[in-house]
């Protein structure tokens, strides 16, 4: 998946001639904007979760096919590691 656009927020003032100014919120596109959009962040959040049911399934694969071979078992330990969030 690209890259989602990322924004940064801030305050402003709408000043329209014969009117009060009126304090409004704004984004502007920025490369290391805080702010995604939810459409991107669930985006991003459905793609990791479909990247771990896969990886998921491929060391269940492994296990059931009793390929147990040095490599595999210390692939299938990285892989438990990533999911949990710890370095492996």
């Amino acid at each position: 998946m690209s890259e989602p656009k990322r924004y940064h927020l801030y305050a402003g003032l709408d000043v329209h001639a014969f009117a009060k100014a009126e304090a409004v919120l704004k984004f502007s596109v920025e490369d290391d904007g805080m702010w995604v959009m939810w459409e991107d962040y669930a985006r991003l959040k459905s793609e990791v979760e479909r990247i771990r049911l896969i990886g998921d399934e491929i060391i269940m694969d492994v296990y059931r096919s009793e390929c147990l071979t040095d490599k595999w078992c210390k692939m299938a330990r990285k892989w438990n590691a990533a999911k949990e969030g710890k370095q492996s």
